[in-house]
């Protein structure tokens, strides 16, 4: 009886395997979903074309526009990522430049400023003797201020 049962379910698995169409193979599939159905449909249309030269050039070809345009992708993601770390670093240098002349242009600012001082203090001077000892000079019409009007120079 073993020997039987055991016949049986070896039959039972030939019969499966040796399903004579493609709709066989679908109808057995029965609880399988529509998608999966159409899947089996179509590549049960393909396998009974035979595969031709055609088939694997057009095959090849799309495979090749899909890696190229994979590569073009990468390259943009790769010039715009250059791009962007370019753009910082100048942006950076710009700030560190801008810094620096500002610092320069605030020393020699000061050092222009203590030369004016340095050369006014002597002119001063001179100025409040000159205009202590002589009154008899003339005033400047713009500031009526006496002689060694600086602003003018109409003195």
């Amino acid at each position: 009886m073993t020997r039987r049962t055991n016949a049986n379910a070896t039959q039972n698995e030939n019969s499966i395997v040796q399903l004579h169409s493609d709709q066989d193979i679908i109808d057995y599939l029965s609880c399988a979903s529509p998608a999966t159905k159409e899947k089996l449909r179509e590549e049960a249309q393909i396998s009974r074309k035979p595969i031709t030269e055609r088939h694997v050039r057009s095959l090849v070809i799309s495979e090749m526009e899909t890696n190229k345009k994979e590569m073009e992708n990468k390259i943009a993601d790769g010039i715009e990522n250059f791009s962007t770390s370019i753009l910082a670093f100048i942006e950076v240098r710009l700030n560190d430049l801008e810094e620096r002349l500002h610092a320069i242009m605030n020393r020699s600012l000061s050092s222009m400023r203590q030369a004016v001082c340095a050369i006014r203090k002597p002119y001063r001077g001179a100025n409040s003797k000159s205009m202590a000892s002589s009154s008899s000079h003339t005033t400047c019409v713009f500031c009526e201020m006496k002689v060694g009007c600086f602003r003018h120079k109409k003195c």
